[in-house]
């Protein structure tokens, strides 16, 4: 269970492990913290995070809870400066990484990496991109895929009461950039209540999984949406058939380098190397 099978990234891929190896094995990322053994698993929904891990080889664990979401870089921040203190290591430097708002001014000297000043978007499409194969109309529909929830895509022209008021929903935020070519759905989960997918080039589309509260939360009636930056978001590749026919479905990716992997070991495209395909009903 925590053997790692494969490796999920080599030295220096992320600063969040420094030079250190990242493997994989059952659920568990394995990394070495200068000569510490750490196994770990972290995960958020929207307002929270967690970060659980342990060192086999010194006996400890450490469990960090966060009220808060797009904190998965200051949790392993929290678990670093954790093992510098009970194992006696020289404290390493609080890298809290993701976007914090309001921002926060640290006294000079302080051994924390303030973090940036806005969080990370997905890429904007090129100023030449092409255009959808086929109109938006006829990308809309209903789409499913075992394990995952069935996903209810609109466009801004929909005219059915559930595409109402799923644009309704989306647009209480204001408009998102390029809001005439996207693509739109509900996806009620623990985690998320609505999808996004923002035209990027041809048949390509950026997608974010989002929790948005139209009417805001308790007494506070302002909208507002929660991501998680860089893991609530990838894109979708839609099919369509040759010769300018119907839309059978999209590939979802959220793991490139794991897509890139598929596709090298089978030789196969996009479809059969994604992380999921979603059949069009």
């Amino acid at each position: 269970v925590t053997t790692a099978n494969w490796g999920a990234s080599g030295p220096g891929y992320s600063s969040a492990y420094g030079s250190s190896i990242v493997g994989y094995s059952m659920g568990w990322e394995r990394w070495s913290y200068g000569n510490v053994d750490v196994l770990e698993h972290g995960g958020a929904i929207p307002g929270f995070s967690i970060l659980t891990a342990f060192s086999p080889n010194h006996n400890i664990g450490v469990s960090v809870l966060c009220n808060a979401d797009e904190k998965a870089t200051a949790a392993r921040a929290v678990l670093k400066r954790t093992l510098d203190i009970v194992l006696g290591l020289p404290l390493s430097p609080l890298d809290l990484g993701m976007y914090v708002f309001p921002p926060i001014h640290f006294p000079p000297g302080a051994d924390i990496i303030p973090p940036s000043s806005k969080p990370q978007d997905l890429p904007a499409p090129p100023a030449s991109a092409p255009p959808p194969s086929l109109n938006l109309a006829h990308y809309e529909g209903v789409y499913t895929s075992p394990g995952y929830r069935p996903i209810a895509l609109c466009h801004t022209a929909s005219k059915s009461a559930y595409c109402k008021d799923v644009l309704t929903n989306i647009t209480s935020l204001g408009a998102p950039s390029g809001f005439a070519r996207g693509l739109y759905g509900a996806f009620d989960s623990i985690w998320a209540t609505h999808v996004r997918l923002a035209h990027f080039a041809g048949d390509t589309f950026n997608i974010t999984f989002t929790a948005i509260m139209p009417h805001g939360f308790g007494r506070n009636s302002t909208p507002f949406e929660l991501y998680e930056t860089g893991t609530s978001g990838g894109w979708v590749e839609f099919d369509v058939a040759p010769g300018g026919g119907e839309v059978t479905g999209f590939s979802l990716v959220v793991d490139p380098p794991a897509v890139e992997a598929r596709a090298r070991k089978t030789g196969g495209g996009i479809k059969m190397a994604a992380d999921a395909w979603f059949e069009r009903a």
